[in-house]
């Protein structure tokens, strides 16, 4: 029997709640970085992600996963705790430069524009897209997030690892946010990062 958009949502989001209860062990998730408009100089000095000379910033978007399969046999794994991430959690970079993302397996990259937070992104039938899959099931119902409010780049739906450079987006200074579309590593893993421009 097919089920209807709105009993596939209600699917979907159980399936992000399920993810969240077996993911961090309920530790907290890192806030937006403090004074994220304007950070001082110590959160710069201490953040492990500062761009080299070439303003450029890389970032780990996901972690390439050696260790389990996936899909995940019986549909549950451990690539909450690790493979889907972003590392370093904020980057500073002047403006004018960008991120280069090494990313892993099965990830989409959206960066949107200065003072967007997490709780901005809409998650509603409205701003969520099936995707097709080179795995089964083939085709994922509601899984990717489609909110272009504030959207300023997009990159491919990542099957395979590989390394992706952001557009010239960072042209103003600000807190920007990188979110992975994927509905549960958004919302369950809570997979995003900050880009600071200075």
């Amino acid at each position: 029997m097919r089920r209807s958009r709105p009993q596939l949502l209600l699917s979907t989001i159980a399936l992000v709640a399920a993810s969240v209860s077996c993911s961090d062990g309920g530790r907290p998730v890192a806030p937006v970085p403090a004074g994220a408009g304007s950070p001082t100089a110590s959160a710069a000095r201490n953040d492990a992600g500062v761009a080299a000379q070439d303003g450029i910033a890389d970032i780990d978007f996901g972690r390439i996963n050696t260790g389990t399969d996936y899909p995940p046999p019986e549909g549950h794994d451990r690539s909450f705790h690790s493979y889907d991430k972003i590392s370093p959690r904020t980057v500073v970079i002047p403006v004018g430069g960008t991120v280069r993302m090494a990313t892993g397996v099965f990830h989409q990259a959206a960066i949107y524009d200065v003072g967007t937070t997490p709780e901005d992104i809409v998650l509603s039938p409205a701003t969520l897209d099936d995707i097709n899959v080179p795995f089964p099931p083939g085709v994922l119902p509601d899984f990717v997030i489609n909110d272009p409010t504030n959207r300023l780049a997009l990159s491919p739906v990542f099957f395979a690892p590989t390394t992706w450079t952001a557009p010239a987006v960072f042209d103003r200074p600000g807190t920007y946010l990188i979110i992975c579309t994927i509905l549960p590593h958004f919302a369950g893993a809570k997979m995003y990062a900050y880009v600071i421009v200075k």
